[in-house]
């Protein structure tokens, strides 16, 4: 929980000055990037903003959140439709149609040379996803999409049921956050049912997220923050101790940092009783001792260890 509010934090220190300059009702032509579930929104019809409102041609955006779309030409209405919702959106008016409710749109959908344009950031919020705006050096608006939302929350949560389903639908646990990180399955904490979920589903065991905040590997989020039955399992399921992905450390030399600090008195800010004892640290230390000196597959990239090694 604690890397979670802490990028929280982050989230509001980036998107302060940002949603200032975001209302200026002069601005016209968008000149940030637009990312969903960590891939750029490519349009062949440019976004513009409009008394502060950043309006998005329809159908790349309805597809790229995960909906199927319909033009009704009789109502004048745009619809984008998956599993969970419907949303009706007629051009002119300002009120939408979610599911069976009523909703008012800051902006009413237009058409301009033959493109429909709509609200993002309302249809994007309205659809179950977040909408965040990152200025400075970063530039982008940044969604999540409901799915992935709803996946982070069960992982947050440890609701394995959930966890599996939205797995199975497609999910995705590398998914990051923010341009700034963390990646969903960062979160993942102390749950071996969890990990291995997300590696049933395709993830590698190696995967790194390229966030500006450290890029760790299961098995160094693990480490770090001296989860013993995780290490193991990871070790067991092929993941390479000798990977130095985020501050160059390897997963022993995170160990070994965390063990030094919480030796010297460091407790979890948010929850001081959840502090990893010296003694997980310990026996982490000599597992990734014995992983490391163990033959590497250089075809795979992974550490060949058995049960008897742990």
């Amino acid at each position: 929980m604690i890397k979670r509010v802490l990028f929280l934090l982050v989230i509001f220190f980036f998107q302060l000055n940002s949603l200032i300059n975001a209302t200026e009702p002069n601005a016209r032509s968008v000149t940030y990037n637009i990312v969903i579930d960590n891939k750029e929104l490519m349009l062949t019809t440019q976004a513009y903003i409009q008394n502060g409102v950043t309006m998005i041609p329809f159908r790349p955006f309805f597809n790229q959140l995960g909906f199927n779309v319909e033009w009704d030409s009789k109502n004048n209405q745009v619809i984008g439709k998956n599993a969970d919702k419907t949303i009706k959106l007629t051009i002119g008016s300002v009120n939408a149609k979610v599911n069976d409710n009523i909703e008012v749109m800051p902006i009413a959908p237009t058409i301009k040379n033959g493109t429909t344009f709509i609200p993002l950031r309302f249809v994007g919020t309205a659809s179950g996803g977040s909408v965040e705006l990152y200025g400075g050096s970063l530039n982008v608006i940044w969604i999540t999409s409901a799915k992935q939302n709803q996946l982070l929350d069960a992982v947050l949560n440890k609701n394995i049921v959930e966890v599996t389903g939205l797995l199975k639908s497609g999910a995705d646990p590398t998914v990051m956050v923010g341009p700034v990180g963390p990646a969903i399955y960062s979160f993942v904490d102390n749950s071996v049912d969890i990990v291995k979920l997300f590696l049933e589903s395709g993830m590698d065991v190696n995967y790194y997220s390229e966030g500006l905040n450290p890029v760790y590997t299961l098995l160094q989020h693990a480490a770090s923050e001296g989860h013993v039955e995780v290490v193991k399992f990871l070790l067991l399921t092929g993941a390479n101790p000798l990977l130095t992905a985020g501050k160059t450390w390897t997963a022993l030399e995170l160990a070994e940092y965390w063990k030094v600090k919480v030796e010297n008195g460091y407790l979890n800010i948010i929850d001081p009783l959840n502090t990893p004892s010296v003694e997980s640290y310990d026996e982490i230390i000599k597992l990734l001792s014995v992983a490391t000196n163990s033959d590497v597959d250089d075809s795979s990239n992974k550490i060949t260890i058995t049960q008897n090694d742990i």
